[in-house]
């Protein structure tokens, strides 16, 4: 997975600056300060971290569902008295599994186990540039984000830290002065369809807008005109 990192950064700033070589960044200044930072920081996340991969997310994978779980040695065989006294299973590994994973999962098929090995491999071996890929996501969420803004609503997780939301698969939207229900089905009332963040924890009012079925310029004209219909909707009220 590192070397997969490593390939995705040196093609992604090979595209961004001219002339861009791995020998021009670690003989300048700034690589020679930055390289000890970088290596120590990937050594205490490989010995203390936990990696989790979603198929679908890193990969696009669409179909059977499946995720990667990858604990460091350290952190696996770790002893939590806090866990012992509550689960009776004091090893952080073992808790996971049989705590958390095997109540909230049935596991994962055969098939979507070799495909996603043979994606990952792929990515390691620079065959499979899987960023390509998810980077319409990407592209399809900055244009509707647009059109709902447009229509009234508001981003309600804006924020990633300090920086300002990268778009992708789905983000979160609210409309003021309704209730997670009252919009969900008014905007259903009008061919529009998502979940209401309640169902995923949140205490914010609103609504998760996924762009995975936006796929053609079509849905996004028909977004733009129903999202229009919501606003006569509200006017009529």
């Amino acid at each position: 997975m590192a070397e997969m990192g490593f390939r995705m950064e040196v093609d992604r700033l090979s595209e961004k600056h001219e002339n861009f070589s791995l020998g021009t960044l670690l003989s300048s200044t700034m690589g020679q300060t930055l390289v000890t930072p970088s290596l120590v920081l990937f050594v205490l996340i490989l010995v203390a971290g936990v990696l989790m991969i979603s198929g679908s997310k890193s990969f696009s994978y669409a179909g059977e569902r499946i995720a990667v779980v990858a604990f460091s040695n350290k952190l696996f065989n770790r002893e939590y008295p806090a866990l012992r006294q509550r689960y009776g299973i004091g090893r952080m590994g073992d808790n996971f599994i049989f705590t958390y994973l095997y109540v909230a999962s049935s596991g994962t098929s055969h098939s979507a186990q070799h495909a996603l090995a043979a994606m990952m491999k792929a990515a390691a071996d620079g065959t499979y540039k899987f960023v390509d890929e998810v980077r319409e996501y990407g592209r399809r969420a900055k244009i509707t984000k647009e059109i709902f803004l447009k229509h009234g609503f508001n981003i309600i997780y804006d924020k990633d830290g300090d920086q300002d939301l990268a778009d992708g698969f789905y983000y979160t939207i609210g409309y003021e002065g309704m209730s997670d229900s009252q919009l969900l089905n008014d905007l259903m009332l009008c061919g529009i369809s998502a979940i209401t963040l309640n169902t995923t924890g949140s205490r914010q009012p609103g609504i998760r807008a996924c762009v995975s079925q936006l796929n053609s310029d079509w849905h996004i004209q028909a977004l733009d005109e129903r999202l229009a219909m919501f606003v006569e909707l509200q006017k009529s009220k």
